[in-house]
């Protein structure tokens, strides 16, 4: 493939997976929406042995790898599985190809022409603040797996924890450092019972001097947080939470059943913006860090608690209603 002019960054993605998962759905859904703005970029894709295997000897795969410009294996320990595989390769991009790039997750859909990057004046290296939030006050969760995992107290409320779906890397001898020590720091993370790779990011951040840049919003508009950003989303990353998006997380299963991308799924894709879920609402974000805290989720998945709490909710509406018309 030959580069356009338009976009001359490479994008990078990460791919682990096997038959009975969706994470080759989620990419092929993620590619072909780049695509429909880029169809020239240059898209390096980094898998292990058997993703890339698959990817290059299925028939049904083969118009998934005619988008794609390099698909490169990358040799991780056997002993992994799929998670720790996909976090393995991801923590260790920068020291796997050359030059700059735009690293994107694949639970992700490209909403709008991307070309902006180029111009960016990033120094290192430049992420999203996770789901949206500046100061670290507003991340406690993620500042206790930080203390647990590294015994870091984290007191400055200045400081960012970042998202590291989307991120833009310049390709210099710092990032090059960075990335190896990112990896170190995660395999310590792994040692301690955890598979996420965000932790060892803000440790690593940490000790290089926060030398991570803020990116635009609008480059990694995650879920149910990104509603400030909606309008301008050039990535929507839908995450696993968030129920106004619900109708794009349906997409990778789509794809999968379909075994390619159907009509159903290309206006999803191409009009992302426009299919939130019907009974979306907006809140605070702090109304929907309750809904998605623990004390919440546990009666959730506790059915007959939640079951019990929206019966008496549900009363208390009709009791209300009722009330509202014997005064009319």
């Amino acid at each position: 493939m030959k580069l356009t002019s338009d976009l001359n960054t490479q994008i990078v993605y990460v791919l682990v997976s096997s038959s009975d998962d969706i994470y080759l759905d989620q990419f092929w859904g993620s590619l072909y929406s780049l695509r429909r703005f880029h169809p020239e970029a240059k898209v390096v894709v980094l898998a292990d042995s058997p993703t890339a295997r698959r990817i290059k000897t299925e028939n049904t795969l083969s118009p998934l790898y005619r988008l794609i410009t390099e698909l490169q294996e990358v040799d991780v320990p056997e002993s992994y599985n799929n998670v720790l595989r996909s976090r393995d390769i991801k923590t260790r991009v920068r020291n796997l190809i050359d030059g700059d790039f735009f690293y994107i997750d694949t639970d992700t859909i490209i909403t709008a022409p991307i070309d902006d990057i180029d111009r960016l004046e990033v120094k290192n290296i430049a992420m999203v603040p996770d789901l949206h939030r500046l100061q670290l006050k507003d991340n406690i969760w993620d500042v206790n797996r930080v203390k647990m995992i590294y015994g870091m107290n984290v007191t400055d409320s200045k400081t960012t924890f970042f998202n590291a779906g989307v991120a833009y890397v310049r390709d210099n001898a710092m990032t090059r450092d960075f990335y190896a020590k990112w990896h170190e720091n995660w395999l310590v993370t792994v040692k301690k019972g955890y598979y996420v790779d965000q932790p060892g990011l803000f440790y690593t951040n940490n000790a290089f001097g926060f030398i991570i840049e803020k990116l635009p919003d609008i480059y990694n508009c995650m879920g149910a947080y990104s509603a400030h950003y909606w309008t301008d989303a050039r990535i929507i990353h839908y995450l696993d939470k968030g129920l106004p998006l619900r109708v794009l997380k349906d997409i990778p299963h789509k794809i999968h059943r379909a075994q390619g991308i159907t009509e159903e799924v290309e206006d999803l894709l191409l009009n992302a913006k426009s299919h939130l879920s019907q009974h979306t609402c907006f809140c605070s974000f702090y109304d929907l860090a309750f809904l998605n805290g623990a004390f919440c989720q546990f009666f959730i998945k506790n059915g007959w608690l939640y079951r019990c709490i929206k019966k008496i909710n549900q009363w208390e509406s009709e009791w209300r209603v009722r009330k509202l018309n014997k005064w009319k």
